[in-house]
């Protein structure tokens, strides 16, 4: 629940900081300098700064998920120790693998969450879309940013802000993907956990 809260608020700021982008081009489309570029400009600048503060809150309270899903999953099914617990917060942080092995994880704790009944098993579709819609919205974020920050004059701010624009309209959508991956995984574990424990007693 608090993952999702904070996605959420991920959600907010995002659409917050898209309408802010907006202003800011337009308002550089009809004036380069002045007092309400000055005033747009501090707009983008304290969004993109609470903002990046949310996605790092956020981010941790999804590793803390993230890890205690792989922990839940291991008792159901057990996993190689390079794809246990350690590795699941670890691989996040090593450059160039991380952009496919937490994937690997997250689809191996989704069918250890599964019951063995094919049937009844779900599709890995919600956990693909999550991680395409993540990785696309982190390279657009970055080529924003560094294109902003390389940015003179008002045509090349404009087309910065554009990328932005892009980059937080995937954030919305990344973020709800999230929320639905986060929800069903932890209903499937949780099912899987209830019917573990019938089956005990």
């Amino acid at each position: 629940m608090a993952l999702s809260v904070a996605l959420g608020l991920n959600i907010g700021f995002a659409v917050a900081l898209l309408a802010a982008q907006m202003q800011l081009h337009a308002v550089l489309g009809r004036m380069p300098q002045g007092e309400p570029v000055l005033r747009a400009e501090m707009w983008v600048g304290n969004l993109g700064g609470i903002q990046a503060a949310a996605f790092v809150g956020t981010g941790i309270l999804f590793l803390l998920w993230f890890s205690q899903m792989r922990e839940h999953s291991e008792r159901l099914r057990p996993s190689p120790r390079w794809m246990g617990r350690n590795g699941a917060l670890g691989w996040w942080f090593v450059p160039v693998v991380n952009l496919w092995m937490p994937f690997r994880i997250a689809l191996d704790i989704w069918a250890s969450s599964q019951p063995e009944d094919t049937v009844r098993r779900r599709s890995r579709l919600p956990v693909t879309v999550w991680w395409l819609l993540f990785a696309s919205w982190t390279f657009a974020n970055g080529w924003a940013r560094d294109l902003y920050q390389r940015a003179e004059g008002a045509d090349l701010v404009r087309a910065a802000l554009r990328s932005g624009m892009i980059a937080n309209g995937l954030c919305v959508v990344a973020a709800v993907a999230t929320i639905v991956f986060v929800w069903q995984l932890t209903q499937m574990q949780s099912r899987q956990s209830h019917g573990d424990t019938s089956a005990a007693l």
